[in-house]
């Protein structure tokens, strides 16, 4: 409908955005922290809006979160739209594993988080995040922040600042809540250059290939369904998916004057166990039944045309640029595909990789897939570069090719081609004669991306699609 809205809005909420570093402290005594789970305050930083205390003992991590959550308070007041005393620096936790945050959050929920690894406490507003995945610290001291902990992070601040900003925050329908602050943590995301746009950034990405999901299944929930809280049969991890890309429809595609009335009718309907109920007819009778009723179709609309690039398991794949950083939990192996099949049978996937530290160091590309399986070329630390055929029948993992490259090891940059023709497939590395090898029964058009064994990480450059 009113698509230019998108950029006006993104402007507002990030306008104000300040940097910080250097920025002087608030004037007057700060409240002590809390003394949240059971490891001490290790290193504590703070700006003019936050403070962030890290429960171990990392300069790094704690300067980029600051860094990162700072901007928050503002783009947030200006999308609001009005004026609100600010009442103190918001603070924000940060845990070295699940096992402290899982602590901290027994303590101040009843454990009601522990599956999210991130949560913000309706006691007092503070965001607690655990440094995910648990790698070793070389990593972190490497890389910094993985996508997942920054993403967070910035999303628990705007829960932060939405909750002093709005004092029924904690009692909005989730569809509300999660949409502002999943809309504006993207915004001063994107803003600050730490991930691309919505349908570039995997994560982002993933939420609207969910949400197509449902819709080409015929499960997508209706504009008055998602307002009314009506998402019985979808499942957890889509309905966040679903309240974002909602949330997103609704500034994307209707004017300014609709969305206020939604700010404002949120901020006068009050608080208590009601409120979601009361917000669902109060905005039914200001946007109208027949109104609310034509964003079906709207709203069907804008979710078909919407271009995701990425198709992740397990949020671990952050894009700056050129650089894609990729981490892996202990028992998971990870994988980020692109949507776009490549849809020929001569191709070839260029770029480098660096294997970080990790019990089990191993970088994968990933080649042809479809329903009968995919291809793996496997880079893994002082065990060279093997091709694998896996086939989902059976489940079964052939091993196809290998070669014996010596750069392949932990902190050493190697770069590499790939070359696809039909059903011949040849590896390139400097230094090295040419791995070729020829597949049976594969269709190479399909899908490719990249993926990282179990307890692994590492840094991908330069990788092209040709």
């Amino acid at each position: 409908m009113l698509r230019e809205n998108v950029m006006r809005w993104t402007l507002i909420a990030c306008g104000l955005l300040i940097a910080a570093s250097g920025t002087p402290p608030r004037a007057g005594a700060e409240e002590e922290a809390k003394p949240w789970g059971p490891a001490p305050v290790a290193v504590e930083r703070q700006g003019e809006h936050y403070r962030v205390l890290c429960h171990f003992d990392t300069s790094r991590i704690a300067d980029e979160v600051l860094a990162a959550v700072e901007p928050v308070w503002d783009a947030t007041v200006a999308v609001l739209g009005r004026s609100v005393e600010e009442k103190g620096r918001k603070e924000v936790h940060i845990y070295r594993g699940a096992a402290d945050f899982a602590a901290a959050d027994k303590q101040i929920t009843g454990g009601h988080f522990a599956r999210n690894l991130a949560f913000m406490a309706a006691v007092d507003g503070t965001a607690h995040i655990a440094l995910q995945p648990e790698l070793d610290d070389t990593v972190f001291a490497r890389v910094g922040l993985s996508a997942v902990t920054l993403r967070a992070a910035v999303h628990e601040a705007c829960h932060g600042a939405l909750y002093q900003a709005m004092p029924n925050h904690t009692d909005q329908p989730s569809w509300l809540s999660e949409g502002l602050a999943t809309w504006i943590a993207d915004a001063v995301l994107v803003t600050q250059k730490l991930t691309p746009r919505a349908e570039l950034d995997p994560m982002s990405s993933t939420r609207i290939v969910r949400v197509q999901r449902l819709l080409e299944s015929n499960a997508l929930p209706t504009p008055r369904e998602i307002i009314f809280t009506k998402l019985d049969d979808v499942s957890f991890a889509r309905r966040y998916a679903v309240w974002a890309v909602f949330f997103r429809f609704l500034v994307e595609t209707q004017d300014s004057d609709f969305r206020r009335t939604m700010i404002d009718t949120a901020w006068r309907t009050g608080g208590g166990s009601t409120f979601g109920a009361r917000l669902a007819k109060s905005l039914e009778k200001a946007w109208g039944k027949e109104t609310l009723d034509a964003l079906n179709g709207e709203f069907k609309a804008y979710v078909r045309a919407l271009r995701p690039a990425w198709d992740e398991t397990f949020r671990t794949l952050g894009i700056r640029g050129d650089t894609w950083t990729q981490m892996a939990w202990s028992a998971q192996n990870t994988t980020a595909w692109r949507v776009e099949p490549v849809g020929r049978k001569k191709f070839a996937i260029s770029g480098s990789v660096e294997l970080l530290y990790g019990t089990n160091p191993q970088m994968n590309v990933l080649l042809a897939r479809r329903n009968e399986g995919f291809v793996t070329v496997a880079f893994r630390a002082d065990a060279g570069v093997t091709i694998l055929d896996y086939r989902t029948e059976g489940e079964v993992w052939r091993n196809v090719g290998w070669m014996d490259v010596p750069e392949v090891r932990v902190g050493n940059e190697v770069k590499f081609r790939i070359r696809v023709d039909g059903d011949q497939i040849t590896l390139e590395i400097a230094d090295h004669d040419p791995l070729v090898w020829t597949l049976e029964d594969v269709d190479v058009t399909g899908r490719w991306g990249v993926g990282a064994q179990y307890s692994s990480a590492g840094i991908w450059r330069g990788v092209k699609l040709h």
